[in-house]
């Protein structure tokens, strides 16, 4: 009966003394977790402040994105990011027509040979038109997956010679803006079946494009 009364006491006193030592281990997690939970709702504030007001942060971002895109002609691409708006605003200027092949490669009926053939001018300039179109597409699908904006409002233009002064100008010869919700809904796992001529006319673009693919130049609103 004695060692049974012993033993028992030993017991509550162990008990005791790991009861105390949980509690003040919880009332310690209880702290860290409260000056966690005040850290991370200052650095939220701090992040929204942030995503409001810092444009060059996202600047920043979206520049790195473009200087790591490879673009098969020569591509110029100037930006404002507007994080208030939640608007990406993009220039673009679009390589000339002349920079594009003018001739296609095939091979002969034996397959022996290849021989180059011409394009008629109206190839050229579909092919011309189709490609600014497939850039406009391209930077606004990169615009949007670089940073978490609503819109894209993209401007394109291209230097020809003007018949007043005889010096190369600036034309504007498309501009749209592109919503995520919209590109949201296009099917990428088919991106091959998609007419960049086409998808661009979901946005209602400021372009005039004759039936032959001529661009001519638009007023910019």
């Amino acid at each position: 009966m004695q060692d049974w009364e012993r033993e028992k006491t030993l017991i509550e006193h162990r008990y005791q003394t790991n009861r105390m030592t949980w509690a003040e281990q919880y009332a310690l997690w209880q702290s860290e977790a409260a000056r966690h939970q005040e850290s991370l709702t200052s650095s939220e504030a701090q992040a929204n402040s942030r995503f409001i007001s810092d444009a060059a942060f996202f600047e920043a971002i979206l520049d790195e994105t473009l200087q790591n895109t490879d673009w098969p002609r020569d591509t110029a691409i100037s930006f404002e990011v507007l994080p208030e708006q939640s608007l990406i605003k993009l220039d673009v200027d679009l390589p000339e027509i002349e920079d594009l092949p003018q001739s296609i490669f095939t091979l002969n009926r034996q397959g022996t040979e290849i021989i180059e053939k011409e394009m008629t001018q109206k190839a050229v300039r579909e092919a011309y038109a189709r490609h600014v179109h497939g850039i406009l597409m391209r930077l606004i699908g990169i615009a949007l997956y670089a940073l978490p904006f609503d819109s894209v409002s993209i401007c394109g233009f291209t230097q020809r010679l003007s018949k007043a002064t005889g010096n190369l100008v600036d034309d504007y010869i498309i501009q749209c803006t592109a919503d995520r919700a919209t590109i949201q809904k296009m099917n990428f796992s088919c991106l091959d079946n998609i007419d960049p001529i086409n998808a661009i006319s979901m946005f209602n673009p400021n372009r005039k494009i004759s039936s032959t693919f001529v661009f001519q130049p638009i007023t910019v609103k």
